[in-house]
């Protein structure tokens, strides 16, 4: 390579470790952005993707790093989510799915249930197995309309004695429900 403006990369992918620029000839003073880094007279890429580069001989690595949300939509592999898929999102705007008590669920236990069960413990007034374990244990739950249902509380057992109460509920009466849960809290005292 005679001048090092000119890489035969431009526009290519790219893989750690590939050497994409020679600097051994003087030339213009050359910019690295991200992905990239000097090793004496060559640059080499450190993470792999598509290498770019500006009129001002500005180069850098565009990969699809930390632009995606890994789903687990019950598939046999994850989903893919777009962080520009959200409203208002742009390259500068990233959303922040951390606000406002939404984010990532660590901890506790998650378990599968009908959709009809899920709208039932979404719907208001709250369901009467709800209501009754929310009188006595104290609990965080999240439900989706997909079907899972992610519980947490300060004890093991605690949370599988709510996971069992919310999954034998579904084809219980209001009366039911509550007896079960009766029942329950007194065999785990």
């Amino acid at each position: 390579m005679n001048n090092p403006s000119l890489s035969p990369f431009i526009g290519e992918v790219v893989a750690p470790g590939d050497v994409v620029l020679d600097l051994s000839n003087a030339g213009p003073v050359v910019r690295l952005g991200s992905g990239l880094r000097q090793d004496g007279g060559v640059v080499t890429a450190v993470k792999a993707g598509r290498l770019q580069r500006t009129k001002q001989n500005k180069y850098w690595i565009s990969g699809s790093q930390k632009r995606l949300y890994v789903l687990d939509i019950f598939g046999p592999t994850t989903a893919n989510l777009p962080t520009l898929a959200f409203e208002n999102a742009t390259r500068r705007n990233r959303p922040n799915l951390q606000a406002e008590g939404f984010g990532p669920l660590t901890g506790g236990y998650i378990f599968d249930c009908s959709t009809s069960l899920a709208r039932a413990l979404l719907s208001k007034p709250p369901c009467p197995v709800l209501a009754a374990l929310g009188q006595k244990v104290s609990f965080e739950m999240a439900v989706g309309l997909n079907g899972r249902v992610w519980v947490r509380s300060a004890l093991p057992a605690t949370t599988i004695l709510v996971c069992t109460a919310i999954q034998n509920a579904e084809f219980l009466s209001p009366m039911q429900a509550q007896l079960m849960v009766k029942k329950l809290l007194r065999r785990t005292q």
